[in-house]
């Protein structure tokens, strides 16, 4: 025969009591579980627009640092004295000097014959040697040319630099065609350093210090790792979707992350297919969400104990109040956040249950609340760091103008304008005079302060409209919208030149310039056009002795 049990477990008191207490911690788990579960979307998917946003600045940082070692070797093959084919030229020599001392990434730089034959090196490294079956060569004859990560073991020998033992050099090759008169002559070439590279990228990834154990990673179109240099050639997420940003994944080391991945865009030459990967430990990532799950749980349990004490305290007169209340859980339950509580019932212990689960419930939307703040400072953090991040991309960090990124932007723009509206500008091109006896004779951080005290002349002689960059190592340039006549921009250019004659700069005391001018004319079709012919102006400033201004109209042709 049963047992029975004790009449006080089957009284009216304990199943009220049992059953309110289990239906309140239905509903505190039904509304932690709700709350839990969008917060944990939200958090992720922020932290992960986060991610993106970081493994996307570097990436664009990784390809603008491509693009400038790209541009900088295509200028090369471009100058005048290049372009002759006169390989016993010194000038040659020089400037391929110049940009290896004011270029610290470069490796080795070097201009080839037409048959593929080293003709000028830096420090003569491979002089004489035959590279027409190197890629580079083949493939700089047609056009510019960013070669991927390769080591260089023989050519490493030949260089001066140190390598720790089991380290590897790594090295990107940028080519360039040379051409006379449309007809080539030769290729411009230079190993840069891939640490060098990959620093930069590092410095734009560690601007924003907000996501704590986060990693860079880069990898090739087939998904071997680049980088980290510990880790090279190993294959990882082989499966990632090219249209997902982020997500949570499983690495190799079976712990999980979360993952965001940002394609590097393609160079003025060349489409790497490189890809930078940023990824978080999901206990760093998500730490805030499991938090506040946790926080949930405990407040549903606490809750929970509270309603099944109070219903505890109401044995009589609970039939319908309860079946009211029990229709607001369910509203609760199924996700309305303003559910409409019944009317006082005249029973004290009711009115209470329902004023602890109102309360209750106004608790939990107000965390609900201060998680949506949450996402919003975020997303504004987000958003000035990215600010920053841009500013830091167009800005020369030595001389504090515009780069050469931002000057290429800059003169599209005028471009565009001129198109439009008919509206020409000036275009003067400054190049320190004997900046490199400077830097031998005084040092390097002597010619980093007088590029600075340049800068400032530069800017302190020119409009608030018009535009100042550096264009490369002791070479700036300063553009003059709405500039049309020659003869004023070359005005500008000698009050800049006598300015600067003037000026007293750190250590050195006296620095003169040369300056090349030119104006936008209607038979220009790009930027590149108004470049050359302001540097071909430059040039005969040098020839001419230095420490003077030379204009070229838009008419002037190229010297054949």
């Amino acid at each position: 025969m049963a047992q029975k049990r004790p009449a006080r477990l089957r009284g009216f008191r304990a199943h009220l009591t049992l059953w309110l207490g289990g239906l309140s911690l239905a509903v505190m788990l039904a509304v932690g579980y709700y709350l839990g579960k969008m917060a944990t979307v939200d958090l992720t998917l922020a932290q992960g627009e986060a991610l993106y946003g970081r493994a996307q600045a570097a990436a664009l940082q990784l390809s603008n640092s491509l693009k400038e070692r790209e541009l900088e070797i295509g200028l090369l093959s471009q100058a005048p004295h290049v372009a002759r084919g006169h390989w016993g030229d010194p000038d040659i020599q020089a400037s391929l000097d110049r940009r290896r001392i004011t270029r610290p990434e470069y490796a080795w730089v070097a201009v080839t014959d037409a048959r593929g034959t080293v003709r000028q090196a830096t420090q003569d490294v491979l002089l004489g040697e035959d590279m027409s079956s190197r890629t580079w060569f083949q493939a700089g004859r047609h056009g510019v040319f960013v070669g991927d990560v390769h080591e260089a073991p023989e050519l490493a020998q030949l260089l001066p630099y140190e390598v720790a033992d089991g380290e590897v050099m790594r090295f990107i090759d940028v080519a360039a065609p040379i051409r006379r008169n449309g007809t080539l002559v030769g290729v411009a070439v230079a190993l840069v350093h891939w640490d060098w590279v990959w620093q930069t990228t590092q410095r734009a990834f560690a601007v924003d210090g907000a996501s704590p154990a986060a990693e860079l990673w880069l990898v090739d179109r087939d998904g071997s790792v680049l980088y980290p240099s510990h880790s090279a050639g190993l294959q990882v997420l082989p499966g990632w979707p090219r249209t997902v940003r982020h997500q949570v994944a499983r690495w190799d080391d079976g712990r999980r992350y979360l993952t965001s991945v940002a394609a590097v865009p393609p160079t003025h030459g060349t489409e790497l297919g490189w890809r930078v990967l940023v990824r978080q430990p999901v206990e760093y990532a998500l730490a805030d969400t499991w938090a506040l799950r946790n926080q949930l749980i405990f407040m549903g349990l606490l809750g929970a104990l509270l309603i099944t004490w109070v219903a505890y305290r109401t044995a009589s007169r609970m039939a319908v109040p309860l079946e009211r209340l029990t229709a607001v859980a369910r509203q609760i339950e199924a996700g309305n956040h303003a559910p409409v509580f019944p009317p006082p019932a005249n029973v004290l212990e009711i009115d209470r249950l329902s004023q602890s689960l109102r309360s209750m419930t106004q608790t939990l939307l107000a965390h609900e609340h201060e998680l949506e703040q949450k996402i919003r400072q975020r997303t504004e953090a987000l958003e000035q760091a990215n600010a920053e991040l841009e500013r830091r991309a167009t800005t020369d960090p030595l001389t504090g103008v515009h780069n050469r990124r931002r000057l290429q932007d800059k003169l599209d723009e005028l471009m565009r304008i001129r198109q439009r509206t008919g509206r020409e500008f000036a275009l003067l091109i400054a190049d320190v005079d004997h900046f490199k006896a400077i830097n031998d004779g005084f040092g390097h951080d002597a010619g980093d302060r007088v590029l600075q005290a340049f800068a400032r002349v530069l800017q302190a002689q020119t409009r608030a409209t018009d535009f100042v960059a550096r264009y490369g190592g002791e070479e700036f340039v300063v553009v003059l919208p709405e500039t049309p006549d020659l003869a004023t921009a070359a005005q500008v250019a000698e009050k800049i030149r006598q300015a600067v004659a003037a000026s007293t700069f750190p250590m050195v005391q006296t620095v003169t310039l040369s300056m090349g001018v030119t104006v936008s004319g209607a038979l220009d079709e790009s930027p590149d056009t108004i470049l050359k012919r302001a540097d071909r102006a430059l040039y005969r400033a040098k020839a001419a002795g230095r420490n003077r201004v030379e204009a070229v109209p838009s008419t002037d042709a190229a010297p054949s």
